[in-house]
């Protein structure tokens, strides 16, 4: 992908190329995650300062099949998502009502009341939320086995409007089930044209919680043919929200080499480590886990950068960047790119118009170019790249910043990423 938003400057000098990192570190809005009760859970520091950056939440809504949620059962909830916060981290919610293989979930009413009275706390808490597994139905939470017969597609796709609606417009819904997201949605999947609008299509993902476990994943890719639905669920996840787990040791289609091949083709960012546990075992026996661990969604490689050998102060010039995205998929939320002059007491911030890391597509080398403006006062400034939070609360924390694969340029103070030690500005 090419982004072009000025014409390049004849000689660009200096350029610098950068080395590539080897190094497994953590990055906001990716990675593995472990399963966490959300309301007895108080404090997640321990799981942050393991390199979790995701909180999966499950939410147990077993006391309130008959009743509407109490005003202190919400504000336990608020508490909980300022905890997260608080730890540098993200959660993705689920609430079920009945975590077992019984489905003895609500009657569709209810659903509708409790997500009524949750949105005002996902709206008060939009920033921390990573995105949101539909849940609510049956054994769970996974939309199949409900009692109350809300695995059929009428009942699904009413709660699934209503779950989109409780929601902030700027986060995803997964839904379990391909075929799910086709009866409600239709045949053609997601494509980059309505990718990003705010769409009800444009933001349901996918989560799969039996992967690999057989040759339709457990019924994940039901009915067949199975490569059909492969194919839809390939094309759908490249551009949304795509996580899950394994349910089972099911050699060799749960092998390692396997499974690489399968994040990839369907844009993986976040994975359950605590199950299948023999499964995971297994990708590590294989020599298969820290590839898996590295390249769960994104993984930016800066190759090379250049701009103009001398910048006249508070004058425009073109900065050029390429880019690789050594991870299984695309960023999914949104997110802005700025370039940063600081000299120690001055700092001035430039957003790159039109840069968008929903589009640094898994695998592919993206090349940035764009005009930016030159700080006003003249001296010699370290330029970098800022990759921050779209929420105002979390602009400023580096823990929520993304951090490029590439050797000496991370600030974790500050959360930029260094282009070079030091440009001159002139008058």
């Amino acid at each position: 992908m090419i982004l072009v938003l000025a014409s390049l400057l004849p000689a660009q000098d200096p350029s610098r190329v950068y080395k590539e990192s080897e190094e497994l570190f953590p990055n906001p809005e990716r990675g593995l995650y472990v399963w966490t009760d959300l309301v007895k859970t108080t404090d997640y520091t321990g799981q942050a300062a393991k390199g979790y950056r995701i909180v999966h939440g499950l939410v147990h809504l077993d006391a309130y099949r008959d009743a509407p949620l109490p005003p202190a059962f919400l504000d336990t909830l608020a508490e909980r998502f300022a905890a997260v916060r608080k730890a540098g981290m993200k959660v993705l919610p689920r609430f079920s009502y009945d975590f077992t293989e019984k489905g003895q979930d609500a009657p569709k009413e209810r659903v509708l009341g409790h997500l009524a009275q949750l949105k005002p706390l996902f709206a008060a808490h939009e920033d921390v939320i990573v995105a949101m597994e539909a849940g609510f139905i049956g054994a769970w939470g996974e939309w199949h086995s409900s009692k109350n017969k809300l695995d059929k597609p009428e009942a699904r796709k009413e709660i699934l409007k209503a779950t989109l609606d409780a929601l902030p417009k700027s986060r995803m819904v997964k839904v379990r089930y391909p075929m799910a997201a086709k009866l409600i949605f239709g045949d053609e999947p997601l494509g980059e044209a309505e990718a990003g609008s705010g769409s009800d299509k444009a933001r349901v993902g996918h989560h799969n919680d039996c992967f690999l476990a057989s040759a339709d994943d457990a019924g994940t890719y039901w009915p067949p043919p199975i490569e059909p639905l492969k194919k839809y669920t390939e094309t759908w996840t490249r551009h949304t929200v795509m996580s899950g787990e394994t349910c089972r040791l099911a050699p060799p289609r749960s092998d390692g080499k396997t499974a690489l091949a399968e994040l990839a083709r369907f844009h993986w960012s976040m994975l359950h480590e605590g199950y299948h546990p023999d499964v995971i075992r297994a990708w590590k026996d294989q020599g298969a886990w820290e590839e898996i661990q590295k390249r769960l969604g994104y993984r930016f490689v800066l190759r090379d950068a250049s701009w103009p050998a001398s910048l006249a102060k508070a004058g425009t010039f073109t900065l050029t960047v390429t880019l690789k995205n050594a991870g299984f998929a695309s960023m999914f939320n949104e997110r802005k790119v700025y370039v940063v002059f600081s000299d120690g007491k001055l700092r001035h911030v430039a957003a790159l118009d039109g840069a968008d890391p929903r589009r640094w597509w898994g695998g592919e080398e993206s090349k940035l170019s764009a005009k930016v403006t030159a700080p006003a006062e003249p001296g010699s400034y370290r330029l970098s790249l800022w990759l921050p939070d779209m929420a105002p609360a979390l602009r400023d924390r580096p823990e929520y910043a993304v951090r490029l694969a590439n050797e000496d340029v991370w600030d974790a103070k500050t959360g930029e990423n260094i282009l070079a030690a030091e440009v001159k500005v002139g008058p």
